[in-house]
Formats: C-alpha cells, structure tokens, sequence
C-alpha cells in the first residue's frame, strides 16, 4: 500500500513539474508593466506557451472575469485574417516577393503593399531606402528606423539598449581573461 502512495506522489510531482516548464513570460514584452514601477496593471500579460498557439502569437488572458484566454498576435506584429496568422509590419510575411505587410492608417485590416525598395527588411522611409532597425540613416543620431507598436507607421526610435538590436563590436578584441562590458570597455574578470 505504501509503495502505491508513493508512486502515485512520483507521478504527480513529475507531471506538474514537465508541464509547469512549458509555460514562461515572453522575454519581449518586458517592460514597465512587469518592474513593479506602476501599481496598477491594467493591460493584459501574455504567456509564452509551446504549441498552444500559432506561430507568433501569444497566450493572453480574456477581457472580464472569465478565465478563458486567447491566442493573439505578439506586439508589432499584424494579423491577417485569411490564414489566421501574424506577421511583422514592413516586412515580406505572407505577401509576395518585392511587397510588404501595412496596416493603412484608419483600417482594421493590414494588407500587401509593394516595396519599393524591392527587398525584405529595407523599407522607403523619407524618400530613401533604409534598414529596418539599424542605427543611423535619417534619424538623429542614437535612433534608429522602427515600426510604432500603436499605430504601425515607421518612425526614428531612441536605441537604448533594445533586445531586438545588433551591436557593431570595435574590431580591436579583449585581452585574455578579461571581457566587453556593455560601455565596449575591456575588463578583468573577478
């Protein structure tokens, strides 16, 4: 009898613990909200859980009481009805070669719009061809060309550090035993 308690227990304890792993706070959308900076939340937290929903999109909570929740694209990226799937502003996604998803200011629903730079990741911003999320171009300096989350129009954004940006690390490299620090400073390590 003793022993059938504890197998049942093992089981138990091994199955919260597999599935409990499979659930984790996207990393991108770390912000304010999570920091305790502001007492009150009022936006709803998404979930990161594998293969409950499609391919860039997240788990969120439904609106009221309920406890349903809801598969709903990550933030920045559009949702095309048709193949009920989402994809990122100014980029080629489910569109043709040489277009890119828009969202037109006034619609609700994003559509595939010619690129006039002809190819994906460039996007025609102050009558020039630029990349998506590099630092210089037309914007001033330590901004970069980024889609507004709100309004999914381009827009010159600051390039505090940002996960989603590429470093260009000095060509000269660190002494052995020491390592970068994130001023591009060479450090002993303790």
């Amino acid at each position: 009898m003793m022993w059938l308690l504890f197998g049942t227990l093992a089981v138990m304890i091994y199955s919260l613990g597999i599935s409990g792993q499979d659930i984790q706070f996207p990393t991108e959308d770390e912000d304010d909200r999570l920091s305790g900076n502001n007492p009150k939340i009022s936006e709803r937290i998404p979930l990161y859980v594998p293969d409950r929903c499609p391919i860039n999109m997240l788990l969120y909570p439904g609106d009221g009481n309920t406890s349903a929740w809801e598969c709903d694209c990550k933030r920045g990226y559009l949702y095309f009805p048709l193949n009920d799937s989402c994809f990122p502003a100014y980029r080629q996604g489910p569109c043709e070669p040489q277009n890119y998803a828009v969202l037109s200011l006034g619609e609700a629903i994003p559509k595939c719009q010619t690129n006039p730079c002809l190819k994906d990741g460039l996007v025609f911003f102050k009558n020039m061809c630029y990349e998506l999320r590099k630092v210089g171009g037309p914007c001033a300096h330590g901004q970069y060309i980024d889609v507004n989350e709100t309004t999914f129009q381009l827009e010159c954004v600051s390039a505090s550090i940002d996960p989603f940006m590429i470093i260009d690390v000095p060509a000269n490299r660190c002494p052995n035993g020491s390592r970068r620090n994130t001023l591009g400073q060479c450090r002993k390590m303790i």
